[in-house]
């Protein structure tokens, strides 16, 4: 199609205004990004994580024919303005073209690239002559992109070398910096790449974050893992914790590990992190190097990971999970000797009342609740099982303390009150006599429990069973007493508590209420024959006697000490 040249300003400003409207927003070309073979990540995979913007222009091809008619326009303002005083603006469209129509060809119609890109070469290497100083950045720009595409890297980046030389801004000049560094690495020139991927990384833009990565796995391949680790945790401070960033953490987190195991594992880990003050990220770092020691089958390693994140950081809001995960991997490892300290370690830090659920005021405790009551439940169950085998006082103290922390931390539990009577149970047998009093005393907040006429009859025969009593337990066995009574008035042991609190109040010279219970208790009708003499409750005072037998002795000289002589017979 043969065009007419235009000279009339209205006329060319016409064109130019359509020609700019069918390529806007293909400024710059991307340089070839040849993939790895080794090791790191493919740079086009990269960048489509990063989604850095203009990384990978989304251009849209224009059938070769209309580009190149596009193209002869743009040439023909050109002629008609003239070479000397041609803006600028023109000279770095028809550059932009020349690529464009390149790439066309090479998509629609299969060319070979280098045959094609040389056209382009042409025209470009004759804009340099033409353009003002301010444009032949750019077009220099253009160039390195078509040398590599036609395969001619050193050439590709002389051209980029003096695109960053003659760059008028910063943008320009930062972007341009890093095509070279990313064709450096493409090629695995990594130490090349490093000066050009530092620049970038050190200047706020949209190329910062992708260059601290690519900076990261340059310093790896090269072996300066320390420099590797600096820089990709960098990144890490960078992103945000939402999804869009997942991939990239991932991947970050994929050559940290590798750089870590290189150097001291979790040693070297703790110390970056304290060096960054902690930072809220580092338990996906800790968790991420764990969980491949584990797929190694390095159980110790893992475990030694996850134990130092708790151990650094006690009251983490997720240091119950990672606690959690340590005594999985145990499991997962068969060491099952260390399993009962592991449960052991994390009741202490977790129960209600901890310090970690004090720091948290309690509301991470339900998350734990199961988990905690399951090893808990086992702590019981083995020191009770202990207790009755050894059958010695520590055994009964240790079984009475873990009955204590099972009580501590589910208090409204159903199973409260059998914990309750239980802890009794275990004082008692220790020994300790005046603890179970009050551990057994404890089953009454528990009415509805089972067993509470047990606990009841418990308080009043260990209160009998005291060596010496003073004047307040003297009461409380006097009260005790009545209590059953009045709770428990169809138990068979009934009248035996009756007798006994009168003999009691006989002696402490409560006739009138000694004899009125004798007598109650003589009413109510008393077996004649002989009964259990050590759980009657009389301090082994009715020793061989008949319970009628002493209701009506105490019942008797009650009347008499209060010169109530007409009922003594």
């Amino acid at each position: 199609m043969k065009l007419v040249k235009l000279s009339s300003p209205l006329t060319l400003c016409l064109v130019l205004s359509l020609v700019l409207s069918l390529v806007q927003g293909c400024s710059l070309m991307t340089l070839n990004k040849k993939q790895m073979e080794v090791g790191g990540p493919l740079i086009s995979e990269t960048l489509a994580i990063l989604n850095v913007e203009r990384v990978e222009p989304k251009v849209v091809f224009l059938p070769s024919s209309t580009v190149d008619e596009v193209l002869e326009m743009y040439k023909d303002v050109l002629e008609g303005v003239g070479a000397k005083s041609s803006p600028n603006m023109i000279a770095l469209r028809i550059s932009e073209l020349e690529l464009l129509a390149a790439e066309g060809r090479v998509v629609d119609e299969f060319a070979e690239p280098n045959s094609v890109y040389q056209a382009a070469i042409n025209d470009l290497t004759r804009l340099l002559s033409n353009s003002r100083p301010e444009g032949l950045a750019r077009i220099h720009y253009q160039l390195a992109h078509a040398y590599s595409q036609s395969g001619k890297e050193q050439l590709s980046q002389y051209h980029l070398g003096l695109s960053i030389e003659l760059g008028d801004s910063q943008d320009f000049v930062l972007e341009a910096r890093f095509r070279r560094a990313e064709a450096h690495f493409s090629a695995e020139r990594h130490r090349q790449a490093v000066p050009d991927y530092e620049v970038v990384a050190k200047q706020k833009g949209q190329y910062q974050l992708h260059a601290r990565y690519m900076l990261g796995w340059s310093y790896f391949k090269l072996g300066d893992i320390d420099l590797a680790l600096d820089s990709l945790f960098s990144v890490m401070q960078s992103l945000s914790v939402d999804e869009s960033s997942l991939e990239l953490r991932e991947d970050v987190m994929r050559v940290a590990i590798l750089s870590l195991d290189y150097l001291d594992g979790v040693n070297t880990l703790a110390e970056m992190m304290a060096d960054l003050n902690k930072p809220a990220w580092q338990i996906h770092v800790y968790q991420a190097l764990g969980q491949w020691y584990q797929e190694k089958e390095r159980y110790l390693d893992s475990a030694n990971t996850m134990e130092m994140f708790v151990t650094l950081n006690e009251m983490h809001v997720e240091a119950p999970v990672i606690s959690q995960q340590i005594i999985e991997i145990y499991q997962a490892a068969g060491f099952v000797s260390e399993l009962a300290s592991l449960k052991l370690d994390f009741i202490d830090r977790y129960e209600r009342g901890s310090e970690f659920n004090v720091v948290h005021n309690g509301e991470k405790f339900t998350n734990i609740e199961s988990l905690l009551r399951d090893y808990i439940n086992e702590a019981v169950s083995n020191a009770h099982a202990g207790a009755q085998i050894d059958g010695d006082v520590e055994a009964y103290l240790t079984a009475a303390k873990w009955h204590r922390r099972w009580l501590k931390n589910f208090p409204l539990d159903e199973l409260a009150s059998n914990h309750q009577y239980l802890l009794a149970e275990a004082l008692s047998e220790a020994g300790h006599i005046e603890q179970a009093i009050a551990a057994y005393k404890g089953v009454r907040v528990y009415p509805n429990y089972t067993r509470s006429v047990d606990a009841a009859y418990a308080v009043i025969f260990l209160l009998n069973e005291l060596p010496s009593r003073s004047a307040e337990q003297s009461s409380q066995l006097v009260e005790a007493g009545n209590d059953f009574v009045d709770r428990f008035p169809s138990d068979p042991r009934i009248n035996t508590v009756r007798v006994g609190n009168a003999v009691l109040l006989f002696e402490l010279g409560y006739f009138l209420q000694a004899a009125e219970l004798s007598e109650s208790a003589l009413l109510s009708g008393l077996d004649i024959g002989m009964n259990s003499r050590a759980n009657s409750g009389l301090n082994g005072r009715q020793d061989g006697l008949a319970l009628e037998v002493i209701a009506m002795r105490i019942r008797a000289h009650s009347r008499f000490e209060l010169k109530d002589l007409s009922l003594i017979h």
